[in-house]
């Protein structure tokens, strides 16, 4: 019985070190950038902040709380998570409450924090995908944890899918990798951490919330639904449209209620509208009211745009519309103007951004309307041709990959983008390849290929043969002499080797 009751010990407590996982400190302050960047997390009190300086003077500060300071007292922005984010310039201040009727756009926290939609928590700041162990071969002054699986990234070699270092023996991060995709390729990615502060962060980095950001940032759930979203209407014909709120009305002084009028962008007189305006408060935004519209004029397809009372802006949107990937559709394209002016506020698109879809808000700061002073261009360097790189010089090949085996050859043809440049009165560009992870894996007949403004389209063979076996997939780059290419990065042309 005592050998039982010790074995039976032995396997928890081996358990127990097997199964226990690392985790990012849950209140840190730190960069990931080198100071750029400041990064504050209270997982325990539920609040995050986020800096990025950018350019001479500029800075971007968002904030993740819960039960949002200064808001107003009974609203969905007092009770949910919100996520504030405000910018050097006033007119980029913008939020999202995260409730049943609201949500966001943007999100500038790590991904994970979001459930859906609507639903929003503040979390470890690094999600673990996968079961860490830890190294028993960890340095000296380094814990040093890794997932047990791997990865394999664009030039064949296989890392642990994530990895984090500690200092030793204490929570206190150093740095992290990650296998993500970036453009065509998958790399291994490091983040370094300059820890300013464990523990509770200091509540200086949320002080500086704006006690009016309530009234003066731009909720980005505002907005309106249509059924259907386009329609044809002849001559003295109606079509009818339901409308409702994607999220309610702000209450301001007491008063929630918005009226909404339409005229159409390129022909003021072309329609009429019945009602006229259309009321909408926190009770009935997500009732759908009838708008009839009334061709009474011929004219050309046209963009109907609401008109909120009291508002300060002109609001103009495409007829076609786009779905992002959280679903929400909106138009594709929308720009606002001051009031009655032609000064742009600012643009949103739905468009592609890494692999998702989402819709991109770009605030912009007006400095003169007319003709740009000529000191934006005198300012052009005049040696501009010779040492910046043209991004069109470049390498094509058939095909672009291919598989080698040993003693075996392959044959590839390559030509050039576009010409060489003529430097010194020469525009011949002579080119030859290497291997990266094994540079006597292959060789190359000819050694070189020569290319110029003549015969930059002509496409010669390079032959490839394999003398050694590699790695599961070897990348070939160009090495270049001449002709402008000098400043063509090699690793922008390669071919790809099984």
């Amino acid at each position: 019985m005592k050998i039982l009751l010790c074995l039976t010990s032995f396997i928890l407590s081996c358990y127990f070190v097997e199964s226990v996982q690392p985790y990012f400190p849950p209140q840190i302050v730190f960069s990931p950038d080198n100071g750029q960047t400041i990064v504050a997390i209270d997982e325990i009190n539920q609040r995050a902040y986020k800096t990025l300086t950018y350019g001479a003077t500029g800075r971007e500060t968002s904030y993740a709380l819960k039960k949002f300071p200064y808001a107003v007292p009974d609203t969905p922005e007092s009770e949910y998570y919100v996520q504030l984010l405000t910018d050097s310039d006033p007119s980029g201040c913008m939020y999202g409450t995260y409730w049943k009727f609201g949500g966001n756009v943007f999100n500038i926290f790590p991904a994970h924090w979001l459930s859906n939609r609507t639903s929003f928590e503040i979390k470890s700041y690094i999600n673990f995908n996968y079961e860490m162990k830890y190294s028993n071969d960890s340095s000296s002054n380094e814990d040093y944890w890794f997932a047990n699986t791997t990865c394999q990234i664009y030039n064949g070699n296989f890392y642990p899918c994530q990895e984090i270092y500690f200092q030793k023996n204490t929570q206190i991060p150093l740095r992290s990798t990650r296998i993500v995709r970036r453009g065509w390729d998958i790399v291994q990615e490091t983040t370094s951490y300059k820890v300013i502060s464990m523990g509770k962060p200091d509540d200086k980095y949320f002080d500086s919330i704006p006690k009016d950001w309530y009234l003066t940032c731009r909720d980005v759930m505002l907005g309106f639904l249509y059924y259907p979203q386009t329609s044809k209407i002849d001559l003295n014909q109606s079509a009818k449209v339901e409308i409702s709120l994607i999220t309610p009305p702000h209450r301001i002084n007491g008063n929630d209620t918005v009226s909404i009028q339409w005229k159409s962008k390129d022909c003021p007189d072309c329609f009429t509208f019945s009602p006229e305006q259309l009321s909408f408060n926190a009770k009935n935004f997500q009732e759908k009211q009838t708008l009839t519209i009334t061709r009474v004029k011929n004219g050309s397809q046209t963009v109907l745009i609401p008109i909120s009372n009291g508002g300060d802006e002109d609001y103009w949107y495409t007829n076609v519309t786009c779905t992002v990937d959280s679903g929400e559709i909106y138009p594709c394209k929308e720009i606002y103007f001051k009031k009655n002016t032609d000064i742009p506020i600012r643009l949103t698109e739905v468009r592609h951004v890494a692999w998702s879809v989402i819709q991109v808000i770009t605030n912009l700061t007006i400095i003169t309307i007319g003709k740009p002073d000529d000191k934006y261009f005198d300012s052009i360097p005049k040696n501009w041709s010779i040492a910046c790189r043209d991004i069109n010089l470049g390498l094509t090949y058939n095909p672009t990959s291919a598989k080698i085996d040993l003693n075996q050859s392959v044959k590839i043809q390559v030509w050039l983008s576009t010409p060489p440049h003529r430097i010194n009165g020469n525009d011949t560009v002579r080119i030859q390849w290497i291997s990266k992870d094994c540079p006597d894996c292959f060789t190359f007949s000819p050694e070189q290929l020569y290319f110029n403004s003549q015969n930059f389209q002509e496409k010669q063979i390079l032959t490839i043969t394999r003398v050694k076996k590699g790695l599961l997939i070897s990348m070939i780059v160009p090495v270049f002499y001449g002709g402008g290419f000098d400043l063509v990065t090699p690793s922008s042309c390669p071919l790809y080797i099984q």
